[in-house]
């Protein structure tokens, strides 16, 4: 197949010449599918020889499902013998299934307000996402929902959260939620707007914290969308995304998980962007000279009414079309950290990253924890600790094995293999930092741990996480596992006299 995937791009290359220069990611693409194809038919083969061998009947909910969600076709059922009815039919009953499916998903309605002809709002945070202070005039006040005529205020939309803040007039009103109905941008307040109505003119401010965090997750999406096109290939389209206070997360197409070297590497060349301080580049073009300069990658968050865009764009990295608040220069997202990744569907990764103040916060966490667990071992090298804790782990695991034999061992057997057990306990490079346990107190919380002071290392959490597997726990918990395994293995040898 990558062989006739070849032909066809040497002959299309005077056309489509980037056809050739991506053959080395259709191979990997095929050979990914290829993969998945006999892995399925072997777990397809394997639950219908498991039913065939229970005798288990199939009625027309089981045929559905099977062929569904497992890709059990009933020609195979009926291939390995089981008994089963197929209704002519079937195919149309699997269709019904997702047309009920997105029926559902459609008939959720939003509420709307009467606004009657109210004007489309005009947007004061598409130059400056700091632009947080302002005065507009009052256009409609329906119940606790105002109108203005422009609004610093950004709608929950295209994946971003609402601004929070207030508006003075008449009284301080605080805005819960700002929501976008058709052109119209809506303030929701917490109080009955009294004195409040069309023709005055307000102030508003923005919840500046919340606006940069939102700005800061929303930028650093478009940098880990371009740096996920550079690292893994052009293949990389947007699926989905969200940014909030906590967190941001990116869907990106794909077709195999990624593993910790390609988080690692996407992490690096992403804070590289933040430290080459690239100047975020935000302008109005109508929408045929924006798709002639830019082409279809500008709608990675899917298609956009209207005659113009508002195009963002990261020197060669990013350009998209996107309506929501940005930085200014990349080197205001501060520094990004990858929480994590995981394959939502087949085809779909989701990548889990935070950036700023949400970045250094668990930064320091990290560093903090790190420092406190080199103490514990008595390291001044990081790189050493994946090394001493798999050894913990082997010396905790062997004594635990040893204290069954000993206590099933004759009597007179015993003291022999209580003395070999201490030597190799001894002998272990684990013993050492048994020894600086026991010198420093044997803490039982790592608050108890005084923290190096001066130590500064640029990805803490890639030795939390690396250390952290050798027990099978997350980072966050690395610190209490070793002082509980420590703490162990000083109990056993205690009660073996060593």
């Amino acid at each position: 197949m990558a062989d006739v995937c070849q032909w066809h791009a040497e002959y299309l290359k005077p056309q489509f010449p980037e056809m050739l220069d991506a053959m080395h990611e259709v191979r990997d693409i095929l050979e990914n599918e290829k993969s998945k194809y006999v892995q399925t038919k072997e777990k397809a083969l394997s639950t219908v020889k498991r039913m065939r061998e229970k005798e288990q009947k199939v009625n027309l909910q089981d045929l559905l499902k099977l062929y569904d969600s497992h890709g059990i076709t009933p020609d195979l059922l009926v291939a390995e013998g089981l008994d089963v009815k197929v209704p002519g039919d079937f195919f149309s009953q699997v269709a019904a299934l997702h047309e009920k499916s997105e029926a559902a998903a459609k008939t959720e309605k939003a509420e709307k307000l009467d606004l009657g002809d109210v004007p489309e709002t005009g947007i004061l945070y598409y130059d400056d996402y700091l632009h947080i202070d302002f005065e507009s005039e009052v256009l409609a006040v329906v119940g606790n929902h105002i109108v203005l005529k422009e609004t610093a205020f950004y709608p929950t939309s295209g994946g971003q959260l609402h601004d929070i803040g207030y508006l003075e007039g008449p009284n301080r009103l605080n805005v819960l939620d700002t929501f976008k109905q058709d052109k119209v941008i809506v303030h929701k307040v917490d109080s009955e707007p009294i004195g409040w109505k069309p023709g005055i003119v307000v102030k508003g401010h923005v919840d500046e914290s919340r606006r940069r965090q939102l700005a800061q997750h929303h930028t650093v999406t478009h940098i880990i969308n371009g740096v996920c096109k550079k690292v893994l290939g052009n293949h990389i389209w947007q699926a989905g995304a969200e940014k909030t206070e906590e967190k941001g997360r990116l869907d990106i197409t794909h077709y195999d998980s990624l593993d910790q070297k390609q988080l690692d590497e996407i992490e690096r060349r992403a804070n590289r962007i933040i430290a080459d301080a690239i100047p975020v580049e935000s302008m109005m073009l109508p929408k045929d000279e924006a798709e002639k300069r830019f082409g279809f990658r500008l709608y990675q968050g899917g298609a956009i009414p209207g005659h113009s865009l508002r195009v963002l764009r990261i020197a060669d990295l990013d350009t998209e079309a996107c309506g929501g608040t940005h930085l200014r220069n990349t080197s205001e997202a501060v520094r990004i950290i990858i929480l994590g990744t995981k394959k939502i569907q087949d085809g779909i990764v989701r990548v889990e990253y935070v950036a700023g103040n949400r970045a250094k916060a668990i930064f320091d966490a990290d560093m903090d924890q790190l420092a406190r667990v080199m103490d514990v071992l008595g390291s001044t090298d990081p790189s050493t600790l994946e090394k001493s804790c798999q050894d913990i782990f082997g010396l905790w695991k062997s004594l635990r094995k040893a204290g069954s034999k000993v206590n099933s061992a004759p009597e007179e057997q015993r003291p022999a293999i209580l003395e070999e057990v201490i030597a190799t306990a001894k002998a272990s490079p684990a013993f050492a930092a048994l020894e600086r346990f026991r010198a420093i107190g044997r803490p039982k919380n790592l608050e108890d741990v005084a923290a190096g002071s001066g130590i500064v290392i640029a990805r803490p959490h890639e030795h939390l996480q690396s250390s952290s597997a050798a027990f099978k726990v997350q980072k966050e918990h690395l610190g209490r596992t070793l002082l509980r395994f420590l703490g162990e293995i000083d109990t056993w040898l205690a009660e073996l006299g060593a």
